[in-house]
Order: C-alpha cells, then structure tokens, then sequence
C-alpha cells in the first residue's frame, strides 16, 4: 500500500518526500584540528525555489517562503558545536568557501552523521549536499546514508541546511487489498507531519479477493497503471517501491528453541543469534515466516528481553513467528517482476498499520488492535511493547453488504443503504412511525428493522470472531489499554457498543487518523480508519524510490505578511551530473518500453498462431464432428444404393 483505501493485503510502493528534522541550528567545520568560524553575517542559500530541471530537489517547494530564506542583514547564531568531516581520497577547497570530499566522505554533527562517496559543503550558508557515483557498470557506488540518532536514511542524493534544520529525501507509497488499488506520494515535514502531494486509485475487485491476489496479469497491469499515474502527478520517475504483505492467511506461530550449555558461561550475542537462526530454519508446512518477533529469553528462571551478557547453563529463546502461505509471496514478487517495478522492502501491513496509530503507552500496558477492512478484519495484540498475537479472519464490511442483498439489491445499493442506515445495536421507539429508507431509483422502500436485523446478525458473528481470537491469544485479562478500533467497516454505528458487550472491555477507542499529522486535500484524505496502513506505510519507508525530486503543492497555512526575501545564489544549480543521470535514466526507461511493446506483439502473433495449429490438430485428431458425421450418416441412408434401385 483495498477497501475505498482499505484492506489487509497491501502492496505498497512508497514515494515519500521526507523533510528530516535537524536538532538545533549549527554548523561550524573542522579538519585536521581545524574549526571554521562561526557566527558570519551572511544570506542563506538554501532557496529551494530556485532548483533547476534535473536536480534532485523539489521545485517551488513549500517551503520556499519559510524562514530559511532570511535577510541578509540579520546576524546568524553562532553554532554551538563543531562539524567534524572527513574523506578517504582528498578534500578540496574553493574560493567561494565550498569544501568537497572526495571518497567515502563524512560528517559528524552531534548525534547527525552523514556518509557518501561526494558530499558538498557550504561553509558559507551552512548547507550540505551529498550524492553516489556511477561506476564503469553504471551502478551507483557511495549512495548517501544519514542517521539521526538511531534513525538511518539512505537516499540518492541528499541536501541538508544546518541553520533551518531541514532536508530532502524522496519516496512513494502505495497499497493494494479488497476493493482498491490506492497510491499516494507525500512529502515529510520537519514537525513530523505528512504532506500528501499525488494520490490515484483503482478498482481491483476483478483480480484481489480477500487481500489475496488471484490474477497475476491484472494486478501487474493495476500497478503499471497506478505508478504511471503517480508519476504524471509528481512529474518525476519512481525507481522502486516498497511491498506490504497481509491477506486471510497471514498469522503468527508461538516457536521455543532451547539450548543446553556444557557448563555455566556468559550469554553471548553470537549465541543469541544461533538461536534466532535456528527458529528460522523450523519448517512450516506450506507456509513462509516473514518476519519472526522475540518475546523473551529464558535464562534459568529469569525472563529477559535481551539476555546477552547473563550468566547461565541453559537458555531458552521464545518466539512469535509472522507467517503466511508460500504462494502470497511468489505471487507478489511475479506481480512486481511482470509490471517491471523493483522492490525495496517488504513489510508486515498490519505491523505498520499498529506504528501509525498506536500509541506507546498502549503498547506496553496491553491492547488489542481490530481493524476492520473490506473483506478481512486483523487483530493484533500488544504486551510489554512486544506483538504477541496475530492473526486474519476471511470476515470484514463487505460480508455484510452481501448478506443485505438477500433484500433483492445490488451491492452498491446495499453498501449505500448500509452506511446510511446501518446500526449494530438498532432499536426502534415503540411511539414512533415505522423507519423506511428508499432504493436510489424510487422503486421501492425497505424497512430500516428490516436491513439492520441482517447488519445485526452479521456484525455479531464479527466481534464474536474477533473477541474469540483474543481469548486464544491468551491476553485478554491483560489489556489494561483496551481495544482500539480502526478500519473502514469499523465505521458501522454502534460496532464499539456491540464489542464492548461482547468483551466486558469499556476502554475502546477509535482510531480515525494515524498519530502523526496528515495535510491533504479533503477529496484524498478519509478521517474514517480506512486509509491508516496507506498513510502508515508512508511514514515507514527510509530509502530515496524516486530518480528526481518533484514540487510540492502549497500546504494551507495561515496568511503572514511577506518579508522582503533578497536573492541568492544556488550553489547547486549547475549540477550536471545529476541533470545527465537523469536524462540516461529517463532513456533507459523509453527505450524498455518501447522493447517491452514489441516483444508482447511478437508473444501475441505467436500465441494466435500457436493457437490456430493447436486447433486444426485437435480437429484432425478428432475427426468429423457430431453433426458432420449425422449429416454423413443421413446422406447414406437416404441416397443409399438400395433406395436407388
């Protein structure tokens, strides 16, 4: 990463235009002992607007009238701390106080560190800018990887001012379950915010059942669509995207793996690590694991998180390995390979879906987490901020929407009639007129008792799988957070009362929006839980997926009076190498289509043909056919030599 936007099997392809937060205005240089002076009069260069056709930067940004773009008269903060860099082959300084390291270059800031094979520093205005190098076998060699803290990015090219605290990364995001194909790109504020800048969506209904893919040649041809859709709105080329797995059968298995040691000795991460590899290699019949979360170790009598470094004669690993069947994987990958889309990661969707909305607290006091898709609804349980289960049942909205058409409707009238009048718990007052509701065409009315005893019945054999589920994990006298509702179908009226009484839990939340912020035109954003994964996803991904940078659409803000902004120069703005990278890339991409059209006409000539041969083979081998061989048999009897005599 569908429902409109939601579903429990996701193929996300992420594009996400991060703006990285940077602590505390800074920068000053050192090499070799040296520090640069701080505290300069100068103007700041880090005009974004002023990006020029083929730099990997966004133009007309944004932010192109933030603070960042100051008046030249103001005196700048000196910074409080060095910047210390490095180069394993040379650093070369130019007049206008450019630094440039040449191979595998660094820079170390406080806790920000920034490696590449080129980076580029402004001593001047306090912007860096890093980027690869494309080797003989045109690969790009030293991509730019910048860590803030424990936080690691790897980009394409990367620029960074020190003084506004802000830089640029790119990525896009797209999901893909029961109902839909969505597909947004958005940009990453410096306050933790989401700026969604495209956005396109298609109906998968014909080849995605159950957020499980069933036509391999259809969905590669909704994915083609959809990154040539996103790629028109952002003007830009995405490089690869990120995949997210969920679907029906995607489940966690409870693993122990114990090891006998010959005497007492130090627990050692090698060790460790053997017992990991060990769970990995158990065979699961059918199954793949994809990703495997460590609940605890036992080390004698004593649960750890981390028992590295204990003392101990036995230790005993427990884990909770995500597992899903053997063919969800293949068929994605397949997917991805015939719509000629790299993949840069795969990711658990429920897993991201939980990071987007949850909330630490909750996490470690114990919650369950019930989201209710289209055609599938996933509960995820939390202890101790460890998942400690998971699981998918083949149940979500669109089951209730079936079981409404027994009134004699189509689905889409169903599902209108449905969200408009569906109630859980619904009652009707006995002084009051009998409630109806109207068919879109006037041919009829239906009793609103009607159309919700069928949503009742359904939507209570729902929460009682769900509420089973979280018996079965063996956590639900240990949800001290309650249970947080989200999804599409979580929306149904009174669904919270009806698992309330079902679970005996009163601490139920609905979680609508994903924590951190999301600035997006309301025509694209739905504050109903259905879109938390797709926007989640966007928030995880950490590699640059797009060739160029694109613009930004404005975000509303509130209207300031404009200072006066006095030009400066771009130090960046002759970047040929990047503008040629671009161009052979933009080439490369025309020239594998134009391979791909002629190559599927040849298949398609080939096929009629191999298609025509098969059939007059058939025919042959068949000989005369039912109706030729009575026409024969007739014409025997009737122009037989007896009858002529």
């Amino acid at each position: 990463m569908i429902t409109p936007l939601k579903a429990n099997t996701f193929i996300s392809f992420i594009l996400l235009l991060v703006l990285l937060l940077i602590p505390d205005e800074a920068f000053s240089q050192r090499r070799r002992g040296r520090t640069v002076p701080t505290g300069i009069e100068r103007t700041d260069t880090f005009n974004i607007g002023g990006v020029q056709e083929g730099d990997t930067l966004l133009r007309g940004d944004t932010l192109q009238n933030d603070t960042i773009q100051l008046q030249p008269a103001k005196k700048k903060q000196p910074l409080d701390a060095p910047v210390i860099y490095e180069a394993n082959d040379s650093i070369v300084f130019t007049q206008d106080g450019v630094a440039n390291l040449y191979g595998d270059g660094k820079v170390n800031y406080q806790n920000i560190e920034l490696a590449a094979e080129v980076i580029t520093m402004n001593m001047d205005s306090s912007t860096v800018f890093a980027h690869g190098v494309e080797d003989s076998l045109k690969v790009i060699k030293g991509r730019p990887v910048f860590k803030d803290g424990d936080t690691p990015y790897e980009t394409n090219t990367i620029r960074y001012n020190f003084k506004s605290k802000k830089g640029l990364i790119c990525n896009v995001v797209s999901q893909h379950g029961a109902g839909y194909v969505s597909g947004v790109a958005g940009k990453k504020n410096s306050d933790g915010s989401m700026q969604v800048l495209a956005y396109a969506q298609e109906d998968s209904s014909t080849f995605i059942r159950k957020g499980v893919i069933f036509n391999l040649d259809k969905t590669a041809q909704s994915l083609t669509s959809i990154i040539n859709r996103l790629e028109g709105e952002l003007k830009n080329s995405i490089a690869k995207v990120y995949v997210g797995i969920g679907g029906q059968s995607l489940r966690t298995v409870r693993n122990v793996v114990s090891r006998d040691l010959e005497e007492e000795a130090i627990i050692s991460e090698e060790l460790v690590s053997a017992i990991g590899d060990e769970n990995i290699a158990v065979p699961v019949v059918d199954m793949d694991i994809l990703d495997v979360a460590p609940q605890e170790y036992k080390v004698g009598n004593n649960l750890q998180a981390n028992p590295v470094g204990l003392v101990g004669s036995h230790i005993e690993g427990r884990f909770l390995n995500i597992v899903a069947r053997t063919s969800v994987r293949k068929n994605l990958e397949h997917c991805f390979q015939q719509a000629k889309i790299d993949i840069a990661d795969q990711l658990i969707a429920p897993l991201v879906t939980a990071n987007a909305v949850l909330t630490e607290s909750e996490r470690r006091s114990g919650c369950a987490l019930v989201d209710f898709g289209a055609d599938t609804t996933t509960i995820s349980v939390y202890k101790n901020n460890i998942l400690r289960f998971l699981t998918v049942l083949p149940l979500g909205g669109n089951s209730i929407t079936r079981d409404i058409t027994s009134l004699q409707m189509e689905e889409e009238e169903a599902e209108r009639l449905k969200k408009a009048y569906g109630d859980a718990f619904y009652e009707e007052e006995e002084d009051q007129e009998e409630a109806t509701c109207k068919l879109d065409d006037d041919s009829r009315t239906i009793k609103v008792s009607d159309l919700n005893n069928i949503v009742e019945a359904r939507a209570e054999e729902i929460i009682a799988n769900v509420w089973n589920q979280v018996q079965l994990s063996g956590y639900e006298d240990k949800l001290l957070a309650g249970i947080i509702m989200t999804g599409g179908a979580a929306n149904l009226k009174n669904l919270d009362e009806m698992l309330r009484k079902r679970s005996k839990i009163e601490k139920i939340r609905m979680a609508k929006l994903p924590r951190n912020t999301v600035h997006a035109p309301s025509n694209v954003l739905k504050k109903d839980g259905s879109q938390n994964t797709l926007f989640g996803l966007l928030f995880e991904g950490n590699q640059n997926c797009c060739l160029t940078e694109t613009a930004a659409p404005q975000s509303p803000v509130t209207p300031k009076p404009e200072p006066e902004v006095h030009k400066t120069v771009d130090m960046f703005e002759d970047d040929q190498e990047l503008k040629e990278q671009a161009r052979i890339a933009r080439l490369k991409k025309e020239e594998e289509e134009r391979e791909a059209k002629i190559a599927a006409k040849e298949a398609e000539k080939l096929r009629k043909q191999k298609e025509k041969e098969e059939k007059e083979r058939r025919k042959r081998e068949a000989g005369p056919s039912w109706i030729q061989r009575k026409i024969d048999s007739l014409t025997k009897e009737i122009f037989s030599d007896d009858d002529m005599k």
